[in-house]
């Protein structure tokens, strides 16, 4: 039994948080914008922090699974005060690796090990304990992690040290989101063109375009479901600039990748952030951006 806190429990740190403490850890949280997951947890068992020192206090190893770096920046500054050595904080959160490879240096001052986990799949999948985890920490380190990221995990990678598991998942997103918007744009062409959605789907189904993210967005769509794909459009644009920056810092500057960049900043801009990636299917939402 390990005594865990976690920030963060929305729609994906929810489920991971009720597989924390159903696999016997003692859970502590914290409230944020929506009180709803947090009342759910506690009244499974978990304790409520009212504030991050408090937090820190109750808990040997932290969990966050947050919006963007930014945030786990501003987490951290403010936990930091607070914490003490042999803690152990585990970011979930899609971030910039760059980012966290310094939080990794500043923490290590304090001895508090900081490993970045990102995850795959979708809050269902959260529920279910059936995420894949991509770890980046120090070997004896990840020994220390692995049966608590297992709790909520169907597959856990372990990349290599520190920052390594924030790089693979912005490879891993660079597809996903970019895939979501070049179907977004095939299906809003072929309305257009008034190809039937439904024989393109099969026709996809049978072929190489079939993806996961196909089965998310277009399989649903078909029955006027839009939202099937859960992940916002304000996130998709910032995995991508992410990846972006990261490729830059390579000496890589991809081409291809701006395409992808303006159309999500044009959807951004046009205030469709908070919508769902599957939701530029929906005719109203297609329409507006297409005007």
């Amino acid at each position: 039994m390990t005594k865990v806190g976690f920030v963060g429990v929305g729609l994906m740190g929810h489920g991971m948080a009720k597989n924390l403490m159903k696999a016997g850890n003692d859970l502590t949280v914290i409230a944020h914008r929506n009180r709803a997951p947090v009342d759910d947890l506690v009244g499974l068992g978990a304790m409520e922090s009212q504030t991050l020192a408090e937090l820190s206090a109750a808990s040997d190893v932290i969990f966050f699974c947050l919006s963007d770096s930014s945030v786990v920046e501003a987490v951290v500054a403010e936990l930091k005060p607070d914490l003490r050595a042999g803690q152990i904080i585990v970011d979930a959160t899609t971030a910039r690796p760059q980012s966290t490879a310094a939080l990794q240096e500043e923490l290590k001052e304090r001895g508090v090990d900081f490993v970045d986990a990102p995850i795959t799949a979708n809050p269902e999948k959260a529920e279910l304990g059936q995420l894949t985890s991509l770890v980046g920490a120090a070997d004896e380190v990840f020994r220390q992690v692995e049966p608590l990221i297992q709790s909520y995990s169907a597959t856990v990678l372990h990349f290599g040290p520190t920052g390594m598991g924030h790089t693979a998942k912005l490879m891993n997103n660079f597809v996903t989101q970019a895939t979501g918007q070049l179907l977004a744009l095939s299906y809003s062409v072929a309305r257009q063109a008034g190809v039937d959605w439904t024989k393109l789907h099969a026709a996809m189904s049978g072929g190489a375009a079939k993806s996961g993210t196909f089965e998310k967005m277009i399989t649903p769509a078909l029955e006027g479901d839009y939202r099937g794909h859960e992940f916002t459009l304000a996130n998709s644009w910032k995995d991508i600039r992410y990846f972006a920056e990261f490729a830059e810092s390579l000496g890589r500057k991809p081409t291809l990748v701006e395409g992808v960049l303006d159309s999500l900043e044009a959807v951004n801009d046009a205030g469709f952030g908070d919508r769902y990636v599957s939701e530029m299917l929906d005719p109203e939402v297609d329409a507006k951006l297409n005007a």
